[in-house]
């Protein structure tokens, strides 16, 4: 199941949680956690829903799964009560770490920065934003990455995926042709981040689906160049030497 998340396979997660699911009714707290996971990654909204009447009871991942479907249906109370117990439980959870071994916060921390960066772009739904706001967005976004730049990929990779729903979340609700294309721009520079960062960790499939998605918004203007290099990049790490010069 991590291997499938790790390299991105999102659809392939989707069934094979499916099958588990239908094996075993009563799944475990674990189980569920990476079936949320997987829905909100993948986007899946409406496919499945809570069981649990106590929001406390709520995993991250619920939480965050809820707090993203409450973002895409502008139900802002809710979304803001989910981020609030997502984030007091993560901190109860960085309470009983240990201080000899910050590695092993790390995962906590991650999830804090997360949930700090969905409530940020909280503003942003509420309102038509403008191409100042998004730019500000992603500035600030560039700027924590740097925070992180020292930090293995299994630390970067979840705060990557969950900006990559939230822009894409902000251009399913933009309707403005000028706002569409700097989120589209954004997104692809942000893609291109992704694909860079998977593959310096030697991942293979997670760059090769960051530049499928790239392609996907057929941006003719800005940052053509830099995508194509990085997908030229990507074939040669994989020792595909004659498709990456042929992209060159």
């Amino acid at each position: 199941v991590e291997a499938m998340q790790n390299y991105g396979l999102c659809n392939t997660l989707s069934i094979y949680l499916k099958g588990l699911e239908q094996q075993n009714e009563e799944s475990s707290i674990e189980l569920q956690e990476i079936r949320y996971q997987a829905a909100w990654r993948n986007m899946q909204w409406d496919q499945i829903s809570s069981v649990k009447d106590e929001v406390e009871q709520r995993g991250y991942h619920e939480s965050l799964y809820d707090a993203l479907q409450c973002l895409r249906d502008r139900d802002f109370s809710t979304f803001y009560g989910r981020l609030k117990c997502a984030r007091i439980k993560e901190v109860e959870e960085l309470l009983k770490g240990s201080l000899e071994s910050v590695y092993s916060l790390l995962p906590t921390l991650c999830r804090l920065q997360t949930i700090g960066e969905l409530e940020y772009v909280g503003q942003l739904f509420s309102r038509s934003e403008t191409n100042s706001q998004l730019h500000n967005l992603h500035l600030k976004w560039q700027k924590q990455s740097q925070l992180l730049q020292d930090s293995d990929f299994a630390f970067q990779e979840p705060i990557m995926a969950l900006r990559t729903v939230i822009l894409k979340l902000l251009l399913e609700k933009e309707n403005e042709n000028a706002q569409r294309e700097c989120i589209k721009n954004i997104l692809t520079e942000h893609l291109v981040e992704l694909s860079r960062l998977a593959r310096m960790a030697n991942n293979s499939q997670l760059p090769e689906r960051a530049i499928y998605e790239v392609k996907q918004y057929s941006l003719t203007r800005h940052g053509v160049s830099e995508w194509k290099l990085e997908e030229a990049q990507v074939f040669w790490a994989k020792k595909e030497e004659s498709l990456a010069l042929n992209i060159l």
